[in-house]
């Protein structure tokens, strides 16, 4: 063997080494049950990919809709999954029921959210729906905030929720999920934490 050959076998085994031992450094472990969780909607069980981490189970958004009689849908401009309620009759003859409220539903749409946002940092989100329809927000994590009320829209339908993220709250994605309880419209976004 020549040395120019030797010379490269060393340094190839040489960088090799030092790339694995690299990217095994980098490598994060995390301990996830993967379909460890029964569930159930309105007492039928119900066949759904599930993960439980950290005492929480993660249902994809779709499949979640999906068992609630709503429709889903994508807003590529905004990165906004929306979900809609479909109206079920509940009586056997369903022509003859009609829509009992009396208001024009107008779509759910974000208007504006503090993202990205530090811990322990006030955070704000606005949306446009129905005037006078109540709206709840609902965090994925409890530590983006404590549970906020239910609020009433205003004559233009803006409702807006401000409030103060927890000090131990990590970095990363965290779901917003925003509810019309009046027309079932649901609109979901992402807070970054940086």
């Amino acid at each position: 063997m020549s040395k120019q050959y030797l010379k490269g076998l060393v340094s190839g085994i040489i960088i090799t080494i030092l790339l694995t031992s690299v990217v095994f450094a980098s490598t994060k472990t995390i301990d996830v049950l993967f379909n460890g969780v029964n569930i159930e909607v309105n007492g039928q069980k119900v066949n759904a990919d599930n993960i439980l981490y950290n005492g929480t189970t993660y249902v994809p958004l779709r499949v979640t809709a999906e068992m609630l009689g709503m429709e889903v849908g994508w807003i590529q401009e905004t990165g906004t999954a929306t979900l809609k309620s479909k109206i079920i009759p509940h009586a056997e003859d369903s022509e003859n029921i009609e829509d009992s409220r009396n208001f024009e539903s107008k779509e759910l749409k974000l208007l504006s959210i503090t993202s990205p946002i530090t811990a322990a940092s006030e955070a704000s989100i606005t949306i446009a729906g129905t005037p006078k329809s109540t709206y709840s927000i609902i965090f994925a994590d409890p530590y983006i905030g404590e549970p906020l009320e239910a609020k009433v829209a205003g004559e233009d339908g803006k409702v807006n929720w401000t409030w103060k993220l927890d000090q131990r709250n990590k970095p990363g994605n965290y779901a917003l999920t925003i509810i019309d309880f009046d027309s079932g419209q649901v609109v979901t976004s992402i807070l970054v934490v940086e």
